[in-house]
């Protein structure tokens, strides 16, 4: 890995004849949500080009970006140390996604029929929405309520199944939920509270900050997920 990195820093990178495998770091719904964009692109621009995307805890990942064995992170992590980088692509926002026909849903998503609900929870092993899972045990706190978790997800794979079939709620991003709404029986609602969005962004080593491979990757994926259409240049 070392003398392939020091090979690789030290020549021009032309997508167009290159056979790099870039290894990504990403949950498996920015797989669902996030890759199918990327990945029509690279064929168009990079055909020989290819991509592994990895799955692990934010503390296996450090290390393995650190050595070199993986070269981009993406998503929402708090816990990133000293020497990475990070670029914002866009902001997340959360819904409620619920059967339709769910009885406490009838006549609208209310504060107090969330707080009386029975959940199910998504926590990835990524760690992309510990934040908002924080904040969730905050607010039942706040209301001397406990948070009925019926089922922990370690996979995002299952989640429209699973809450099409019983009565738990599940608090998911909202591009997620407009993915699933193929599966008829189901519906997403606004939280019916305040919350903060989360910021999903692009991480990287110090190590490869100027490696030009590493730079023309993250430019592509800037350019097909931030808002801003034009790309901004890398300090």
């Amino acid at each position: 890995m070392q003398i392939q990195f020091a090979i690789e820093s030290t020549k021009a990178f032309d997508p167009a004849i290159s056979e790099r495998n870039f290894k990504i770091y990403i949950s498996d719904v920015g797989q669902l949500i996030l890759m199918p964009n990327l990945m029509k692109t690279l064929m168009e621009v990079a055909p020989k080009v290819s991509i592994s995307l990895v799955n692990l805890s934010p503390r296996v990942a450090q290390s393995m970006m650190s050595d070199g064995d993986i070269d981009l992170a993406i998503g929402t992590f708090d816990r990133f140390q000293a020497g990475f980088h990070q670029q914002r692509l866009f902001s997340k926002s959360y819904v409620v996604l619920a059967r339709k026909d769910h009885s406490l849903l009838k006549k609208g998503l209310t504060l107090n029929n969330f707080l009386m609900a029975r959940h199910a929870v998504y926590l990835p092993p990524a760690a992309s929405h510990d934040s908002f899972d924080l904040f969730l045990d905050d607010l039942f706190k706040q209301h001397h309520k406990r948070r009925k978790v019926v089922v922990e997800l370690a996979h995002g794979l299952g989640i429209a199944e699973i809450v099409a079939a019983s009565d738990l709620i599940a608090c998911v991003p909202k591009r997620l939920a407009e993915s699933l709404m193929s599966t008829e029986s189901l519906a997403f609602f606004p939280l019916p509270f305040e919350a903060p969005s989360a910021d999903v962004c692009q991480f990287w080593h110090d190590r490869v900050h100027s490696e030009p491979g590493h730079r023309w990757l993250r430019n592509l994926v800037y350019q097909k997920y931030s808002r801003i259409t034009f790309n901004l240049p890398e300090k």
